[in-house]
């Protein structure tokens, strides 16, 4: 892979209640296992043999990933996402010839690989569950989504 413009992101939520309180919030360290889990899964992705193989499980209780393809278009934004668990294998990210074609014409296209983190334990098909679910919920609803959340991205950008 050529040198590329990337960024990382990583932040963390948590519930406060009534009375004030929190638990201590404490950032995911990217020297913990993310960034070797990345280029691992970029890697791999590289050789162009499908199912990719992924693990995130060293970063810690890393209940979802996603892996997301974006840009900005003349008239808004598109994304395509996969999601999936802490690891696994990734589906080939041969795109549709119609969706392929407006990828092709992104401004600032970029790939964000992302981990998340619950202060729960839950199937993967719960967690898929509950992103479904919030995506239906009004701007003043909390999901549990929302909070006791650790979040880390790292967004490559990618240019020809």
């Amino acid at each position: 892979m050529r040198n590329k413009l990337a960024e990382s992101y990583s932040s963390a939520r948590h519930l406060v209640t009534s009375e004030g309180t929190t638990s201590p919030v404490m950032l995911w360290d990217p020297a913990n296992g993310f960034a070797d889990s990345v280029n691992a899964l970029l890697a791999e992705i590289s050789t162009g043999q499908a199912p990719y193989q992924y693990d995130f499980t060293s970063v810690g209780d890393v209940a979802l990933t996603h892996m997301t393809l974006s840009g900005s278009t003349d008239d808004g934004h598109a994304e395509w996402a996969i999601w999936g668990g802490a690891s696994g294998s990734m589906p080939d990210l041969k795109l549709p010839t119609a969706l392929d074609a407006k990828f092709d014409s992104l401004n600032l296209p970029n790939l964000r690989i992302g981990i998340r983190g619950y202060d729960s334990v839950k199937p993967l098909n719960e967690w898929r569950r509950l992103l479904a679910d919030r995506n239906h919920m009004t701007d003043d609803e909390i999901s549990v989504l929302d909070y006791q959340t650790n979040y880390m991205e790292l967004t490559v950008f990618i240019e020809d």
